[in-house]
């Protein structure tokens, strides 16, 4: 998927990706969204952005409600919310990131453009004869 994002996503281009959290008890529980599939850690979410030539630029923490069908945590839900995000706590449901797309010359364009430039040897260059200002073609002697 971060393969075909990148070849969408404009040059210096921006991905925005919210992702269930390994660590948050959103990703343990069956029946909610992030239930389903591979929950990540900052780390692993950090290699595959990069391997997908990807470079994260903000990193954010949401969700820190657990999912309980209770009037009383459904009512202090953004007051829990404020909280988790100010405090910084471990374990909020989902990742989000903003990471924006590399952009690179191939590796080897250094080396192909030395080798279509001709090199001058210094000692053939300081022997080589000077011309004189004059008429073209000649010498000096």
């Amino acid at each position: 998927m971060l393969e075909e994002a990148w070849r969408v996503v404009a040059p210096e281009g921006r991905l925005l990706a919210v992702v269930p959290s390994r660590g948050g008890v959103w990703a343990r529980a069956e029946r909610t969204p992030f239930g389903r599939g591979s929950p990540y850690s900052r780390t692993q979410l950090r290699e595959l952005l990069q391997g997908a030539v990807f470079a994260p630029v903000f990193w954010g923490v949401a969700l820190f409600v657990p999912p309980i069908d209770r009037r009383c945590v459904i009512r202090s839900a953004a007051t829990l919310e404020r909280m988790g995000a100010s405090l910084g706590l471990p374990f909020a449901g989902v990742l989000i990131v903003e990471a924006i797309k590399q952009v690179s010359r191939p590796v080897g364009v250094h080396a192909a453009q030395r080798a279509l430039r001709p090199t001058v040897n210094p000692a053939l260059a300081a022997s080589a004869p000077r011309r004189a200002g004059g008429s073209a073609g000649h010498a000096a002697i």
